[in-house]
Parts: C-alpha cells; structure tokens; sequence
C-alpha cells in the first residue's frame, strides 16, 4: 500500500468514529439503570462519544449510571439535563479499593450543565464505599433549582471512622479528634447517634470534582454534603445527635458562585447535639483570591445544646498558593466555630488531626 492510501484509511477511519457520536436522550418509563437499552432515544446503550439528555418532556425518572454494565462506558462527551427534569441521577463511583466495580470516575470530556435535577451518589454504611467523583473536561453548570447533592449519603446512623465518634467530622463533637484532609478532603461525615429506627441520620456524603473550565452555581443551585439531625422525640431532651457533614472538594479553573457549596453538620433541635461541620476545599488555578464569594461557602456546625466544632473551608488560588482557613460565625444559628482550633480539651477535640501541620497563607475570622 502507498502512502496516499494510507491517508485514504486514516480519514476513513476518523469519518467513521464521529458518525457514531450522538445525543443520547433518556426515555425510560421507570426508574432504572442506564445499562438498560430500551431506556434510551434511539435505542441502545450509550457510547464514550454520546452526548447525554435529560429532558423531562420526555422521562423524569431517576436514572442508575452503572458503568461497566451491558457495555456502559464511564465516560462521555457531554451531559444536559433540562430546567423540566427533575429527576435524580445516582453515579455508582466507589472509593478505590471498596468494591471490585472498577467505577471509580465518571468523565464528561466535554461539558455538563444541569438546568434541573440532581446528581448524588448511594447511601453508605459502616464503611467508605460510595462517593461522587466526576472528571469534566469543560465547563460544570448547575442553574437555580438543580444540585450536586449527597447530604445524608455519608456513614450512617451510629457508624463512624475508628478514632472518631458520631457527629464529628471536620469539627469535633465532645472529646473526639477531627479527621479529614484540609486541602484535598475525600472523607465521609459520621453518622449521628442513634439508629435509623430510632430516627437516627446519617453523615454527608463525598463529592470530588475535577473541572478543566469554569463551575458555576446560579443563585438556587447547589453543591451539597451535609449531615442530618436526629428525627426522633423519645430521646429529644438527652443526648441525642446528628450526623455532621461530608466533604466537598473541586478543583478547577474559576468559579462563578451564586448558589451554595456546603458540608454543614446537623441542627438538632434546641436541646440535642447537633453534628460538627465537614470540609469543603476549592482549588482555582485561575482566579485571585479576592473574586471569590465566600459568603456562600459553608462548613458550619448547626447549634444546639451542646456545640460541635466547625468544620473547615479552605480555599487555594494562584496568589494565595499555601491557601486561606475561612472560618466565620452563624448569626442565624449558634456559632460556626464554637470550639477552639488549637489544641484538644475535655469538651472539644483538636480540629486540626493529629500528626498533621497545616501551611496557610492566612486565617480569615468573620463574625
């Protein structure tokens, strides 16, 4: 063969492979797995070059992304849900090494953008299993109305990592030590004390995205890992508590935020133990330090009769390098940081984890 056959093959090759590509939109008449052919427009599993459609003109049901299933990639090229869907879709990615799925990150290579619904992954139990890690090659958007959501998703009810103890997180709650990284946080928040059928809840969940474009949270979207207070009334007025908040982290080049990012541990009522905040972390590569609007980034620990400690949020940007510790009070509900951050006591557990230093640019105080 001659080298202008050759480049005859090649074209012909590349021809073929974007013929392949298209958009790909969920039809399924009850909540099920994408692995499922029937369930899509036209029909047939999804490739690694599709773009996904969630329009609720066509299904609201909650989708099952189960990669690996019936051919299922982990990857796309672009994912659109409209402001019509609101539906829940759940990502089955794992922590490594929790279960042999070989799902540990969903890719979008291009861009995401969800006008309506939500993202989130399965409930977890004892132990770090299920977490939400998402590579976007482009641009994550999330409008008014829709959410990465994985409040409650984190240990549940009773369960906790060993060294800890219900409620506690980023913060502590009583005599506990905190656990969790500052600056790249993955961890589960601890579920709260009593069990479910008692009206126990869970930690929040675990989110980690990577976006190679800009986030943008509109006024009414969301980001959200936090814990949930205790739903019972037999033991209201003793010790009960709630769960405390999960872990937020994203790394990308801008954020534009007028929505909410939190890992906020649970109110619980006037007279029970809240649960301690969780960790959010941002790390921009392209934006300075003074575009970022802090006012809506929160790791709180909720109030109640006994405080837990704040959480931490942690922000990284080309001018601040070691990154700044935001820490800030809640007018509307007891304190952000009611406990102190330097050392451990009898009452309130160190915030900072044992063995570790933490290298910043600054403290921010507010309130």
């Amino acid at each position: 063969m001659n080298t202008k056959n050759i480049l005859v093959v090649l074209a012909l090759s590349v021809a073929g492979t974007a013929a392949w590509a298209e958009s790909k939109i969920w039809v399924a008449t009850a909540d099920g797995n994408a692995s499922v052919a029937a369930n899509w427009d036209p029909n047939g599993v999804p490739c690694a070059g599709d773009t996904i459609v969630l329009d609720g003109a066509r299904s609201l049901r909650a989708m099952t992304w189960d990669a690996g299933a019936n051919g299922l990639p982990a990857q796309v090229a672009a994912w659109e849900q409209s402001s019509s869907y609101t539906g829940t879709v759940t990502f089955l990615t794992t922590y490594p090494g929790a279960v042999d799925n070989n799902f540990k990150v969903f890719t979008v290579s291009g861009d995401a953008t969800l006008a309506g619904g939500k993202w989130t992954h399965p409930a977890n139990a004892d132990k770090e299993v299920w977490r939400l890690r998402m590579d976007i090659g482009g641009n994550l958007t999330i409008d008014g109305g829709a959410a990465i959501d994985c409040s409650l998703k984190g240990y549940a009810a009773t369960n906790y990592p060993a060294g800890s103890q219900p409620g506690s997180h980023g913060g502590a709650l009583d005599h506990a030590w905190v656990y969790g990284d500052l600056k790249e946080p993955v961890n589960l928040g601890a579920g709260g004390w009593w069990s479910a059928a008692e009206g126990g809840k869970g930690g929040g969940g675990a989110i980690h995205l990577t976006v190679g474009g800009t986030v943008t949270v509109a006024k009414g979207g969301a980001i959200r890992a936090d814990g949930a207070g205790w739903t019972g009334v037999k033991y209201h007025f003793q010790n009960a508590m709630g769960g405390a908040g999960g872990s937020v982290y994203i790394k990308a080049k801008t954020l534009s935020l007028g929505g909410n990012i939190s890992a906020n541990g649970s109110y619980n009522g006037r007279f029970g133990k809240g649960g301690a905040g969780g960790r959010v972390a941002l790390d921009l590569t392209e934006q300075d330090f003074g575009k970022v609007n802090f006012g809506n980034l929160s790791a709180k620990c909720l109030g109640s009769r006994e405080n837990p400690g704040c959480g931490t949020v942690f922000v990284r940007t080309p001018d601040k390098p070691n990154g700044l510790l935001y820490l800030a009070d809640d007018v509307n509900v007891n304190a952000f940081c009611s406990r102190n951050i330097d050392a451990p006591s009898i009452t309130g557990g160190c915030s900072i984890p044992s063995n570790t230093t933490w290298t910043l640019d600054g403290i921010r105080i507010a309130g």
